[in-house]
């Protein structure tokens, strides 16, 4: 029995549905949880703030990870009877600092990413986590990363 057919015989006491949102009486898919998207974007709309803030600070990240890959990196390692020069990125070179304590050689650290500009770089020491960094004469953290315990 429909709920028309029910009020006219006395048998339903619900009233029939009246929203006060206009959209509601328009459109039928406007309900909770419908798919209009009046009420969509009333429903997702602090789901969608967060997904703007989201995607902004990955762009942001991935920028910052873009920069980090073009910056390099000259490391001169000095043994008992040999000297070497390469030049590295920035994952190789916490990979190359990370197995330093199996090696002995004294290593200096330049960063040759600007033309003309060369910074040396001093490597903080073995820190909690395996985290390795390497700061500048200004004490600022110019590389950081983790290794592996040996």
């Amino acid at each position: 029995m429909s709920m028309d057919k029910a009020i006219e015989h006395g048998k339903e006491h619900r009233k029939p549905w009246r929203g006060s949102a206009k959209s509601k009486n328009i459109d039928h898919t406007c309900r909770n949880h419908g798919s209009c998207d009046y009420c969509k974007f009333n429903r997702l709309h602090t789901f969608m703030k967060n997904k703007a803030v989201a995607d902004y600070k990955l762009k942001e990240w991935r920028d910052t990870m873009t920069e980090r890959e073009d910056r390099k990196f000259l490391v001169q390692a000095i043994g008992e009877d040999y000297k070497r020069v390469e030049l590295m990125s920035e994952a190789e070179l916490i990979k190359y600092i990370n197995f330093q304590d199996i090696c002995t050689e004294t290593f200096y650290i330049y960063e040759v990413t600007e033309l003309g500009h060369v910074e040396e770089l001093h490597y903080v020491g073995w820190q909690p986590r395996c985290l390795i960094q390497l700061k500048n004469d200004r004490n600022e953290i110019v590389v950081s990363g983790y290794g592996e315990d040996h």
